[in-house]
């Protein structure tokens, strides 16, 4: 049945995205960024979106499957573990949606509330989303963030348990770095602690022994209660959207939306030359990776620490005509845009101070999110 896959080929545009992400997964590492192994890489990711066609191909799915053949090294394996991990294990986690992905990042924003409260609290004081460093965790099982060693292990939990079993393993790296965490003053800064120690973090077995989280709120029954729940929610706020479509396109919105999409790299690109200028070449390399498809121009920008930025306001004023272009273009909430509206004219025409309203709203309603193409783990030079 392989054979008969990698006699196939899926679309244009899922082959278009496996072979952008292809030298993103283990630049550093010789034998992972080799033309043979990457040529293997693509071929298994390639078979899966021909094998499922519904799911074919969704950002994460490189690190997974890189880090399969690294174990394995072997092609057909690999193949197989990776359907299984994608289709069985993590369900709805690489949906074109990332409905299982959102619903568990919700879940695990819930555990953090009851079984590590005082953390919670500080998240809260903050105002630290922990999707700034735990969406990667979900997205990846912890390839693209943690040492080879503590995925291994990792890993042989998730088999286990499955999706409950990243939840857990994240609760108790929060719990590990306590200390770290109640001590910070800053949401930014904390972020970029955790990953530093998410990658020199080995033993995930550690993780079994830290203490001060409550246990009866990591418990299957407790995940799965909190994890209806949420599935509720999150279908709910879909179906808000689908019945926004019509104002939207009174609004004439859903057209520019869509053109946005379809030009988001050349956007992004665009105001990562403006954050280049601002903040010198050093980060001219970051700003000009195209992003993930979930990512939005608002929250690289606010990444970027650009916010303010009279370049960036003029360039945005030059390129809308009104606010609720911009709105879209940056991708806002659906519900988000709703509330915006109420406060604000969107058809209104555009002035700089408002450009600037739009990106904080979007940022202080919860939907900034690290951006940055985040250091691979230090085993990626072995």
């Amino acid at each position: 049945h392989y054979n008969y896959l990698t006699a196939k080929m899926p679309s244009a545009m899922v082959v278009e995205e496996i072979e952008k992400d292809l030298h993103r997964t283990f630049p550093e590492n010789y034998v992972a960024n080799s033309p043979a192994r990457l040529k293997i890489q693509e071929r298994v990711l390639s078979a899966f979106g021909v094998h499922d066609s519904e799911l074919a191909y969704c950002q994460g799915m490189n690190f997974i499957c890189g880090f399969l053949l690294i174990a394995l090294d072997n092609e057909e394996d690999c193949f197989w573990c990776l359907s299984a991990m994608v289709q069985s294990l993590l369900p709805g986690y690489f949906a074109a949606d990332l409905f299982g992905s959102v619903v568990d990042l919700r879940v695990l924003e819930d555990l953090v509330k009851e079984s590590i409260p005082d953390i919670a609290d500080k998240f809260e004081e903050l105002q630290f989303e922990i999707e700034l460093v735990s969406a990667q965790w979900l997205t990846t099982m912890f390839v693209a963030t943690h040492p080879a060693e503590f995925v291994v292990s990792a890993w042989d939990m998730i088999f286990c348990d499955g999706a409950d079993a990243l939840l857990r393993l994240s609760i108790r790296f929060f719990a590990a770095h306590r200390e770290l965490i109640l001590s910070s003053d800053d949401a930014y800064e904390l972020a970029s602690a955790l990953k530093q120690a998410a990658y020199m973090y080995y033993d995930c077995h550690d993780l079994m022994q830290v203490e001060g989280v409550l246990e009866s709120k990591l418990s299957t029954g407790f995940i799965n209660q909190r994890r209806v729940a949420q599935r509720s929610i999150v279908k709910a706020e879909k179906q808000q959207r689908r019945e926004a479509q019509p104002w939207m396109r009174r609004l004439g919105l859903d057209d520019k939306l869509q053109a946005f999409r379809e030009g988001r790299n050349a956007l992004f690109k665009k105001i990562g030359d403006v954050a280049s200028d601002l903040r010198g070449p050093d980060s001219l390399d970051e700003a000009k990776e195209p992003p993930q498809s979930h990512v939005t121009a608002a929250e690289a920008v606010g990444s970027m620490g650009c916010l303010g930025s009279l370049q960036l306001t003029e360039y945005v004023v030059s390129t809308y005509d009104n606010l609720g272009s911009v709105a879209v273009a940056f991708d806002m909430r659906m519900k988000d845009l709703m509330d915006l509206n109420e406060s604000l004219d969107l058809t209104k025409e555009l002035q700089p101070g408002d450009v600037l309203h739009v990106l904080q709203w979007q940022i202080d309603r919860n939907a900034y999110q690290e951006r940055q193409s985040p250091k691979k783990p230090h085993w990626g030079s072995d």
